[in-house]
């Protein structure tokens, strides 16, 4: 079983925590893409990172957890693929992704959140946002996708592959595959003792319990109040090129 998700509404789905990504919505509107080119329609879908009702910053701290902790983001990076549009009967519609040579490449995006500021000196200046591609005429009212690399590119090797696959810190090693989504944090708190101990967060998602990951089964149980940093966010706004 795969990550995926759908938005079916501009509706927010159930969150488990105060971190969380989610598309970009117009206010009091659904998700609805109006395609008017006679063939085929380029769409753009922009995300935006937020800590509870705060962007994501990463030379910013938060307050999270029961009790309360201040963390500092060190990265924030995901990559999804299977992108699709939901028709009015429920039926998907796969999005073909441009083959920009930098954030997408064949069924793969790569999220980027963090600029390399503040704590999260191991990442990027570049940032993406937004995942663009073109879908056949016709009206669509919602968006599904899958969290993490097919299989099929999970394995290859990091160094040789193409961007974005060739992020080596993104990546664990040939017979582990990728790190899905890298989502780390320091906890301040814990500054006067070993920094191993402070909340890193790397490779699938951290939800408690029990899921499959493309090619991987793994069982998390979960890390105690460092998972109340973690939500599930998903709401949407579609920009027309």
């Amino acid at each position: 079983m795969k990550n995926r998700y759908r938005l079916l509404t501009s509706a927010a789905l159930v969150c488990i925590g105060s971190l969380g990504v989610g598309l970009l919505h117009p206010a009091k509107t659904s998700l609805w893409v109006q395609a008017r080119a006679a063939e085929a329609q380029t769409v753009t879908l922009q995300f935006q990172a937020r800590v509870g009702d705060q962007p994501f910053r990463c030379a910013q701290s938060y307050t999270l957890g029961t009790p309360a902790s201040s963390v500092t983001p060190l990265d924030f990076r995901f990559y999804v693929s299977d992108v699709a549009l939901i028709n009015a009967d429920g039926s998907t519609v796969p999005l073909t992704l441009e083959q920009d040579g930098r954030w997408q490449y064949e069924n793969v995006a790569l999220l980027d959140f963090e600029d390399k500021s503040g704590g999260c000196a191991n990442g990027t200046v570049e940032m993406n946002d937004r995942i663009v591609g073109t879908v056949p005429t016709g009206n669509y009212t919602g968006l599904q996708f899958t969290l993490g690399i097919p299989f099929e590119l999970n394995h290859a090797d990091a160094t040789l592959a193409a961007s974005p696959l060739n992020l080596t810190s993104l990546w664990w090693n040939w017979q582990l595959g990728y790190k899905f989504a890298r989502i780390d944090l320091s906890n301040t708190n814990l500054a006067g003792r070993s920094s191993s101990l402070a909340p890193k967060h790397e490779s699938q998602p951290q939800h408690q319990g029990k899921h499959t990951s493309p090619g991987h089964e793994q069982t998390h149980d979960g890390d105690g109040d460092s998972s109340q940093a973690f939500s599930s966010i998903w709401v949407a706004r579609v920009v027309r090129a």
